[in-house]
């Protein structure tokens, strides 16, 4: 193995071993100096790594998603809903509308258009999630 390939073994064991065995949950937010030294073997090949530098753990923060029911399931869900003449309207003319391009000469009052984009809208729903605060290491140079 080449000296990069080592390191990069090392470094990668160091990473997935800190990964199992430091929770992020354990650090405070703040800046913290450090000075490493990490010496391990691979393929019977000694290295070590020295590095110093500047620790900086973020503040928590909180991020919004929105969602909405899947649209296929939203419409299954009015076809059952609705008479059988709306179920075979929509499984053989609309496609055929659809191929050849006169899906937009379907007439449609707007009142209708607005009500369902007001529905869709009550139908999204809102989730507000913490997220851990970014940690950075700034090295010294």
């Amino acid at each position: 193995m080449t000296e990069t390939e080592v390191r990069s073994a090392l470094m990668h064991a160091v990473k997935v071993y800190a990964g199992k065995r430091a929770p992020r949950e354990q650090l405070k937010v703040g800046k913290y100096p450090v000075e490493v030294t990490i010496t391990g073997r691979v393929k019977r090949t000694d290295l070590q790594q020295t590095f110093s530098g500047t620790l900086d753990v973020g503040e928590d923060y909180q991020s919004t998603s929105s969602s909405h029911p899947k649209f296929d399931w939203l419409i299954a869900l009015l076809l059952n809903h609705g008479p059988a003449s709306v179920r075979t309207w929509f499984f053989t003319e609309l496609p055929d509308l659809f191929d050849q391009g006169k899906i937009a000469d379907v007439a449609l009052a707007e009142a209708e258009v607005k009500a369902v984009r007001e529905i869709l809208e009550r139908l999204r729903s809102t989730k507000t999630t913490t997220s851990s605060g970014r940690v950075t290491l700034e090295l010294d140079t």
